[in-house]
């Protein structure tokens, strides 16, 4: 299919370089973005753990489509509400497992933390007695 000018695009129609940027940096349809979301994180999911460079591009490309798919979510007219929550949900859903991933990895450093300072203690009272 070839691209053609939007409404929205109209008023830059005179400059072609800019129109395509604008359609360029757009949010997808939203079918489209959700379709991509879920991909990328199937990707992530389904990938070896020594594929470490297409994880990280797996890992990339789903926060990328994320926030492609929230503002696609806002922005979109005439869908159904049964699509906005599909894609409020893969958005939502992979948040969170940053946010429980970042909490567990920041408890995590506490505790070794700790630990370590509390064996520095042991052991500077125990060269002292």
């Amino acid at each position: 299919m070839r691209w053609q000018p939007s409404p929205d695009t109209a008023a830059t129609a005179a400059d072609p370089d800019a129109a395509l940027l604008a359609h360029a940096t757009a949010p997808p349809e939203l079918a489209d973005g959700v379709e991509a979301l879920s991909y990328w994180h199937g990707r992530q999911r389904e990938l070896p753990w020594y594929r470490r460079g297409a994880r990280r591009e797996a890992t990339r490309m789903a926060a990328a489509w994320e926030s492609r798919v929230a503002e696609a979510a806002i922005r979109a007219r005439d869908v159904h509400p049964l699509d906005r929550g599909l894609a409020a949900v893969l958005v939502a859903r992979s948040w969170g497992r940053r946010s429980v991933r970042r909490w567990a990895w920041r408890i995590q450093s506490r505790l070794l933390a700790v630990a370590g300072v509390a064996v520095a203690i042991y052991a500077a009272f125990e060269l002292l007695l």
